[in-house]
């Protein structure tokens, strides 16, 4: 057994072999791009979508499922209602209640207006009597004082008819406020997408804010890619861009770039040789045109070709 004790250096050897390898594939492919291209890779990213509550509650049900495509209002989630189904009844009862208030304010105040109109009627009358010196003066004052205090009850009816209003414009708005939470507990998708992670589980109480699934939207996924600093002074906005999957190797998606980081950066660490990883490069992103039947995905890799000499040749197979 004593090749054991060569195991860690046959190993070894076994690693640089194969990073030698990937570096020499690496270069072929680079000699081998065509000119007025500049080569990128990286993965199929899309901007999350995040499905939160805007009310504290307990999940009641969860309506969906990662993977499933949604359209925008599909109704995801429920949360617990039944303490705000509570205060919706009791906003519901106070609004009727001030509503009888206000009907029989109104039938005081027809009653009232209606007598108000018939001391007029009398003062009149009284007062061209008086006139005629046909009555004396105090019967004329009574008359006077019964028409000014039909004139308070009426004014004392509209202001309470006014106050009543305005009561019942409050209320109105505590019940509306109450239906939009009570709309609030049934989670709907804020825009079309994928389900890409269930975050909340049934029966789990969450505050406001409370994250229920993460989305993204397919018709908007980009390849965020990383392009070296020495290439990245060919490439502009706009330019055209064509992207490889190795789940579809006869394809190629058309995208445009629409995104280039000012600033470089070392190769991200899920770049697999160290050497590679302390080179500078920059971000960039080509978002797809269309992504038709919604096959690809946020998470898979891929390599992009990007034109940046507009009278360059498409090459008829992927780099």
């Amino acid at each position: 057994m004593r090749w054991r004790r060569f195991l860690p250096v046959f190993l070894a050897v076994g690693v640089i072999v194969l990073v030698a390898l990937a570096l020499y594939r690496y270069e072929k492919e680079k000699q081998a791009l065509p000119p007025g291209f500049v080569f990128a890779s990286g993965r199929l990213e899309g901007d999350t979508i995040t499905v939160a509550t805007k009310v504290a509650g307990r999940v009641e049900a969860i309506l969906f499922r990662e993977g499933d495509e949604v359209e925008e209002g599909r109704l995801l989630a429920r949360l617990s209602s039944r303490e705000i189904a509570a205060r919706l009844h009791a906003a519901e009862a106070a609004v009727d209640a001030a509503r009888k208030r206000l009907e029989e304010a109104r039938d005081l105040l027809d009653q009232a207006q209606a007598v108000l109109a018939k001391r007029s009627r009398d003062l009149e009358r009284f007062r061209r009597l008086y006139e005629k010196r046909l009555i004396p003066k105090s019967k004329l004052e009574e008359v006077e004082l019964a028409w000014k205090q039909a004139r308070s009850q009426v004014k004392a009816l509209q202001a309470r008819l006014a106050a009543i209003r305005a009561e019942i414009k409050r209320l109105e708005a505590q019940k509306a406020e109450v239906e939009a939470l009570l709309e609030d507990t049934l989670i709907r998708a804020p825009a079309k997408g994928v389900i890409i992670r269930k975050v909340a589980n049934l029966g789990e109480v969450l505050s406001p804010g409370g994250v229920i699934a993460l989305m993204v939207d397919l018709d908007e996924l980009y390849l965020k890619a990383y392009v070296p600093e020495k290439e990245v002074g060919k490439l502009a906005l706009g330019q055209e861009a064509r992207i490889y999957v190795d789940a579809f190797p006869e394809r190629a998606f058309p995208g445009h770039v629409r995104y280039i980081a000012k600033e470089a950066e070392f190769t991200p660490k899920e770049v697999q040789t160290k050497e590679a990883r302390v080179k500078q490069v920059y971000e960039v992103k080509i978002y797809l045109d269309e992504n038709p039947g919604h096959v690809l995905t946020p998470g898979l890799p891929a390599d992009a070709l990007i034109r940046v000499d507009e009278e360059a040749a498409w090459p008829e197979e992927a780099p």
